[in-house]
């Protein structure tokens, strides 16, 4: 469903359902739509700390996957490991309800945002969107925040702020990125992954190369690879960072003591600071 399209039906929605609520983004999606003010419900097979806090926080949440669940909902979101013999999407489809992926529901929320910085990469993404995180609370930026891995500092998996700035984690798996609209691309390195799906390197550097296409500006590991070669054939405004390789902003004399790194930020062979 297309953001335009998914913004007219949220106008006209009252009840949300999410079908597979206990996952570590559909969980957090369900806890910020629950804070924009909509009834939400949801299900999954077993529960967790994660469904727990969601029914603390006034959410209704089976237990089951069940036909009768839904009919209350006026908008069922999905993820991409729930199939089409899924008795509530079976049902949701059979009364004509909406239905909206994961991918395409997180692309709506984040649209509504003036800045949007995802965080893509086949490893370190959780980490880097909780290192951003970090560093714009401690600017006193307000962000929203959608990661996969739960942070301290916000209390969980995500953060619901101003309406200025969105920070998320952009996962490649089924393409699932390319249904999201960042201003900022970013991507920590890339390694053949999600067999299952992508069936080729070529096709998985495709669908990055599309991720890219989406962002005006784009922050790029040139230490790695196969994103130093879509850093070549990139439009927009590029930023590059490296710690071996030559780049625009690099990590130099690394050091670690007692488990804890330092280094000195350079921008064009400048010190900036040391961090």
């Amino acid at each position: 469903m297309k953001i335009e399209e998914l913004e007219k039906t949220m106008k006209g929605a009252f009840c949300v359902h999410f079908v597979g609520i206990g996952g570590i983004s559909m969980s957090s999606l369900a806890a910020i739509t629950k804070k924009m003010g909509y009834r939400v419900s949801g299900s999954d097979r077993v529960a967790s700390s994660l469904t727990e806090r969601l029914s603390a926080e006034g959410i209704t949440v089976f237990l089951s996957h069940r036909a009768e669940q839904v009919r209350e909902a006026d908008l069922v979101v999905y993820t991409a490991a729930v199939h089409d013999d899924n008795p509530e999407l079976a049902e949701a489809k059979r009364l004509g309800l909406p239905l909206v992926s994961r991918a395409d529901y997180l692309g709506w929320l984040m649209s509504r945002y003036v800045t949007r910085v995802g965080v893509a990469g086949t490893h370190g993404k959780s980490t880097v969107t909780s290192m951003l995180t970090d560093i714009f609370l401690a600017a006193s930026l307000d962000p929203t925040v959608v990661s996969g891995a739960e942070l301290k500092e916000m209390g969980g998996a995500y953060r619901l702020g101003g309406r200025q700035t969105f920070l998320f984690e952009a996962c490649e798996y089924c393409d699932s990125f390319l249904s999201f609209c960042p201003t900022t691309a970013v991507i920590t390195n890339i390694e053949y992954d999600h067999a299952d799906y992508f069936k080729t390197m070529e096709q998985m550097l495709a669908s990055f190369e599309k991720y890219l296409a989406l962002a005006g500006r784009a922050v790029l590991n040139l230490d790695d690879a196969y994103t130093e070669q879509l850093a070549k054939g990139y439009g927009g405004e590029l930023v590059t960072y490296a710690v071996k390789k030559p780049a625009l902003y690099r990590a130099e004399n690394v050091t670690f003591k007692e488990g804890c790194g330092s280094f000195t930020l350079t921008e064009k062979g400048r010190m900036l600071t040391t961090v």
